[in-house]
């Protein structure tokens, strides 16, 4: 999948991590063409993120 930046993919980062998530299940590479918003090294920053402060989970507030 092609786009200009990672805030066009979607409207929140919520459905931004879902569809990232779907991506990644399915070996679908998503390019941004602005390299300082690609979205691949932004999913990735965010699971990196996510695993050391979180321990993985998906429930990070409540």
């Amino acid at each position: 999948m092609v786009t200009m930046r990672a805030a066009t993919i979607a409207r929140n980062w919520g459905q931004f991590m879902e569809f990232m998530l779907i991506c990644s299940k399915k070996n679908v590479d998503v390019v941004c063409i602005d390299k300082v918003e690609d979205a691949q090294t932004i999913f990735r920053r965010i699971q990196e993120f996510k695993k050391r402060f979180f321990e993985g989970s998906d429930v990070t507030c409540e």
